[in-house]
């Protein structure tokens, strides 16, 4: 008996803020300030010290912007993005296509009073998988390499797949604790099937988690403190659940606010340190430590961000986790009544 599914990591990311559609669909729209449209892009690689040329890699753009309602600070989102994972040998390669929708509603905020912003999305994509089948070698080949290779009914699996999302935002600019978030979103809600073979022995593994796309929840929470001196720390975490597996990362970041600005969106420079744990097959288990830093500009915000591997593979790794660059570029202003975003 013999089956191949598709197993490896999902798009993990240490520093969302280049890439909030990945985490929910529900910060679709969700431009900051007054802008509305997005472009970002991220690039995460992870392991290269000790996996060299097979280390996983991992590239995301999007583009979404938002459109202002009829009510005062109420906007629809509108957004795609594209995904691609790699890691060989053999090369596994996983591409993703999604499009996603969201509708934001100012339930307050006027004036003095506190902002509060609801918001709901939704997604719905393709994922694709490939497998290099030169870089395989099968049991009979061992003894003669001129067996012809296995045949698979599906070489290049293509999946449907959607999910959706919803966060709460809350700010009352007369406290020193600020920008009050919490985000819940639900990935892979048809738990596709991923496998290369399709036949009767499929019922055998569909069950497996290597073989289904496991449904994954996303759960953020975060605040604000402002500080004397223009400065302010934010903490925040955020908890992944795809089961097996869970992981936990919770951060603090030290922000610098532009000079002659109160607002704690008004940065122009970031750093901080966060920690990931993990609790899967092989129970709970450290596994980095994550420091970051970010620019931000009028139009954009660069990110830049190292993960110290603090895992039992830590000694293979010479501490290297992985290393994540991205960037956002924000375009128009919103006008028309749409509300003034926060940063994610």
């Amino acid at each position: 008996m013999f089956s191949l599914s598709v197993s490896g990591q999902e798009e993990h990311f240490s520093d969302y803020t280049n890439a909030p559609l990945v985490l929910n669909s529900a910060y679709t729209g969700f431009i900051p300030g007054e802008h509305n449209l997005r472009v970002s892009t991220i690039l995460r690689d992870q392991w290269s010290s000790s996996l060299e040329g097979n280390a996983f890699r991992t590239v995301a753009a999007a583009v979404d912007g938002r459109i202002c309602g009829t009510e005062p600070g109420d906007y629809f989102g509108l957004g795609a993005r594209i995904l691609a994972d790699w890691q060989g040998e053999p090369t596994i390669k996983t591409t993703a296509a999604y499009l996603s929708g969201a509708y934001t509603k100012s339930l307050g905020g006027r004036g003095n009073k506190p902002t509060m912003l609801l918001g709901l999305g939704a997604e719905i994509g393709v994922i694709g998988y490939s497998l290099e089948l030169a870089d395989l070698t099968f049991d009979d080949q061992f003894d003669d390499p001129n067996i012809p290779d296995e045949v698979f009914s599906r070489s290049a699996p293509l999946v449907l797949d959607y999910g959706v999302g919803g966060h709460f935002y809350y700010d009352d600019k007369n406290s020193s604790l600020r920008q009050w978030r919490v985000a819940v979103a639900v990935k892979h809600l048809s738990e596709p099937e991923r496998g290369f073979l399709q036949n009767e022995l499929t019922s055998l593994t569909s069950s497996d988690s290597s073989s289904v796309l496991k449904q994954r929840y996303n759960v953020q929470g975060g605040t604000t403190l402002m500080l004397r001196g223009r400065k302010s720390l934010t903490f925040q975490g955020v908890y992944s659940w795809q089961r097996p597996h869970n992981e936990l990362r919770v951060q603090v970041e030290f922000n610098f606010i532009k000079r002659g600005q109160l607002d704690p969106d008004n940065k122009f420079f970031t750093v901080g340190a966060g920690y990931r744990l993990n609790d899967g097959v092989n129970g709970l288990s450290s596994e980095s430590v994550v420091l970051l830093t970010r620019f931000y500009h009028e139009n954009f915000v660069a990110s830049l961000t190292a993960d110290v591997n603090v895992s039992k593979y830590s000694s293979i790794t010479r501490g290297l986790g992985g290393l994540e660059l991205g960037v956002s570029y924000f375009f128009g202003t919103g006008g028309g009544g749409c509300f003034y975003c926060p940063r994610i």
